[in-house]
């Protein structure tokens, strides 16, 4: 195993939705891409992915599965990564092409990746990433913390309390029916 300490890393996160909340940053900086992560508070807002990808220490990867998210983690987006760069996907196996995650580490485009999710699940037992000492492995279970259960559960509370309310809650998904 290995460590990595960067105290004035940059960290990049693209998502569609924050449901949750990052509760302590340290000495992180976090960007974020518009497009996919709206509501996360305390970030810095950046339109360009590549400059993010460019930019960043840590990847975390946390969209949903759309046309536009298919695969979007394939060689080109790694070669603009930084070679000190660690991927991190909790989202979805399908939006890393995974075979180009194998030459990216392999090449050393990136120093590595934490992977709780695969294309396809479970993963083959020969499944190459296995190989590699800065791979680390989950079993799509990375949420599932006592904090984020619960951080989830205030979430949902409040968001029932504020539509009781006639608030229009922060993380509406399809906000289309809202004024239905």
């Amino acid at each position: 195993m290995f460590g990595v300490r960067k105290p004035a890393s940059t960290i990049k996160i693209v998502d569609d939705y924050c449901l949750g909340a990052i509760s302590e940053v340290n000495c992180l900086n976090v960007l974020k891409f518009l497009k996919f992560l709206k509501f996360l508070k305390g970030a810095t807002l950046v339109q360009d992915l590549d400059y993010l990808l460019a930019k960043s220490d840590f990847v975390s990867l946390h969209p949903e599965l759309t046309n536009e998210t298919y695969e979007m983690f394939a060689l080109e987006a790694f070669q603009k990564m930084k070679p000190t760069a660690f991927l991190i996907n909790t989202s979805c196996g399908k939006i890393i092409r995974e075979r180009d995650l194998v030459t990216a580490i392999r090449e050393k485009l990136i120093v590595g990746a934490a992977i709780d999710v695969f294309e396809p699940e479970p993963s083959s037992i020969d499944n190459p990433l296995y190989g590699f000492d800065n791979v680390i492995f989950s079993p799509h279970l990375a949420g599932v913390t006592p904090e984020a259960g619960m951080a989830a559960a205030i979430s949902a509370a409040n968001q029932i309390l504020q539509v009781l309310q006639g608030e229009k809650p922060p993380y509406i998904i399809n906000p289309e029916v809202w004024n239905m």
